[in-house]
């Protein structure tokens, strides 16, 4: 009987692995709550091997996520026709305008002008003011500030504005659950970590550690 506990946990152990990836079939396209950091598999220990992680979802994170996702996307362009305020960089296709973002590839967000009369483009704040530069149809516009913000006045429907920048690059470290990680920084993004998660690692972004913008 000794022989016979590690062969039925073994199985035991196999079995529930078929069961998450089955699970975790279903979740494609989905949020899933209760990982670790920096792993998708959380620090829970099995209860059937100590030295394997514990396999637990649970659903209330992808709701969460998903509203979070939303009031991200809704502020991302805001105003109305007379005035219009790109606040983030990232991609949105709005009535008032489109919003292409290069980010984290390189500091440069491209606003295409759609029904917006006067159009303020949010620059991180990372980013030394001294050195923003401002085109109107790929020509340089001097700079107009209002706060953090880069006013286009009276832009023509069609027209292409850019905000450019310096990328922030940088390597910061710091502890998290007692554990001291070094953070490869890219504008907002991490794209590396170190230590990495040991079973299905986080933050291995190195096709984003690019200047090459993807076509």
């Amino acid at each position: 009987m000794t022989n016979a506990i590690p062969e039925l946990r073994a199985k035991e152990v196999e079995s529930r692995y078929h069961e998450a990836v089955k699970t975790a079939e279903r979740m494609i396209g989905q949020q899933l709550g209760a990982c670790g950091f920096p792993d998708w598999v959380n620090n829970l220990k099995s209860d059937l091997d100590p030295d394997l992680p514990g396999i637990h979802m649970q659903g209330c994170c992808a709701d969460a996520t998903i509203r979070a996702s939303h009031a991200v996307w809704s502020q991302i362009v805001t105003g109305d026709a007379d005035e219009t305020r790109v606040n983030l960089a990232f991609n949105r296709d709005s009535p008032l305008v489109e919003v292409v973002s290069c980010l984290p590839h390189r500091g440069e967000l491209n606003v295409f002008v759609r029904n917006a009369r006067r159009v303020l483009v949010r620059v991180p704040e990372w980013a030394q003011k001294s050195e923003v530069k401002a085109f109107v149809s790929q020509q340089p516009q001097t700079l107009r500030w209002e706060g953090s913000y880069v006013i286009f006045e009276k832009p023509e429907r069609n027209q292409q504005l850019t905000v450019t920048y310096p990328l922030r690059i940088a390597e910061v470290r710091e502890p998290i659950q007692g554990v001291e990680y070094t953070e490869r920084w890219r504008g907002n993004t991490i794209v590396r970590i170190e230590p990495p998660g040991k079973w299905i690692p986080l933050f291995e972004r190195s096709e984003l550690d690019t200047d090459a913008v993807p076509q």
